[in-house]
């Protein structure tokens, strides 16, 4: 057969030669064909976030963890939009650290992306992750009231709970 398969057992560097004999008996080898094997695993980067709702004016922590690769990994970080659907790049270049705090400016649907660069200068993007930025939660009041300020036993009376500011539903108790 012209072809062989080798499968690398281990990491270092590799010559192969092919050699040749005709009907005559004579061997002609080839130059050598360098192969160089690796334990690297591919670059890889998952990413978190502090928190997935947040209100307008606080802040979210974004987390990146790369993983293999080669070398010292720099990061990046950035922001889309999903209502606006506006990309912002958070970090003008590649920077040391694995985490960026993000200040919410408005309320609205975003969506957190981590790129890695190892120092072969190969990038990868992470996931999506996904951060929710509601409206600013105003003091929260409760007024309570009755049907009757007076009942005999037996009677019913009625108890209504009035809600403002806050977020989201509310639950009475």
């Amino acid at each position: 057969s012209n072809t062989y398969t080798w499968t690398a057992g281990s990491a270092g560097t590799r010559e192969f030669f092919a050699e040749v004999k005709d009907s005559t008996g004579k061997v002609v080898r080839s130059s050598a064909v360098n192969v160089s094997v690796t334990n690297e695993k591919p670059l890889a980067i998952t990413a978190k976030s502090s928190a997935i709702t947040i209100t307008k004016g606080s802040k979210v922590t974004i987390t990146g963890t790369a993983s293999g690769g080669k070398g010292a990994y720099t990061y990046s970080y950035l922001v889309h939009n999903k209502d606006t659907n506006a990309w912002s790049r958070l970090t003008s270049s590649f920077t040391g650290s694995n985490t960026y705090t993000w200040t919410a400016g408005s309320t609205g649907n975003r969506e957190f992306f981590v790129e890695v660069k190892d120092s072969t200068g190969k990038v990868v993007r992470s996931s999506a992750v996904n951060v929710s930025v509601k409206a600013t939660a105003s003091n929260m009041t409760v007024v309570a009231g009755a049907s009757a300020s007076q009942t005999k036993v037996g009677n019913n009376i009625t108890i209504l709970g009035s809600t403002s500011g806050g977020i989201g539903n509310y639950t009475y108790s």
